[in-house]
């Protein structure tokens, strides 16, 4: 704990390193990214189970074109399932908020 009772490192004055010239030069800012965010959630409609929600993890191209690494969930009688698949982009949908 610092003196001052909080947990983690102690407070500074003074310009953060990030911030400081380096070899007496300073850093330009990067400009920042311009892609808007994301929709991670979607509806999933699988060939084989039918509809599901699912969570995008991750986008790629392939021979099929755009792909989509999802995670979704299949509600069974034994027991719920939990799947992880590349389907093609044209089985997503974004959820609805």
């Amino acid at each position: 704990m610092s003196r001052s009772g909080q947990a983690g490192p102690p407070a500074r004055a003074g310009i953060p390193l990030k911030d400081r010239p380096v070899n007496g030069v300073a850093r330009e800012e990067p400009a920042p990214d311009a892609a808007p965010a994301r929709q991670r959630w979607c509806v999933v409609n699988h060939p084989v189970h039918g509809l599901a929600q699912g969570l995008v993890l991750q986008w790629a191209q392939d021979q099929r074109g755009w792909v989509a690494l999802v995670v979704f969930v299949l509600e069974q009688a034994g027991g719920d399932v939990t799947v992880q698949e590349w389907l093609p982009a044209d089985r997503l949908r974004p959820a609805s908020a």
